[in-house]
């Protein structure tokens, strides 16, 4: 049992001594005692908080710069073939027919 403290804790020598007969007579914790399941615990709902935080304000950039793209792509195709439209319209074909040769 003893063994398993000194793995977990950091030991300070009350006296200055420093043999490891009678180390609990000896020795005392240098930290308190820690209770590690909730640490863990709060570690994971501070990491939890910090990701939704992040995600709320990573996934409208995405959702803003995804419309704004889609949006220039659009604008650049539109003014590309903007007088190949007007012709196609002047020759008679309909926005459905000028679609499916697009596409």
């Amino acid at each position: 049992m003893i063994s398993d403290q000194l793995q977990k804790l950091i030991l300070q020598s009350i006296n200055g001594n420093n043999a490891t007969a009678g180390i609990v007579k000896y020795f005392k914790t240098g930290i308190g005692f820690t209770e590690y399941v909730d640490m863990n615990k709060m570690a994971m709902q501070n990491l939890i908080s910090a990701a939704l935080v992040f995600a709320t304000i990573i996934i409208p950039i995405f959702i803003v710069t995804g419309v704004i793209t889609i949006y220039l792509i659009t604008d650049i195709f539109i003014r590309r073939y903007k007088n190949f439209m007007n012709y196609m319209r002047i020759q008679g074909y309909t926005m459905r027919e000028f679609h499916s040769l697009m596409l």
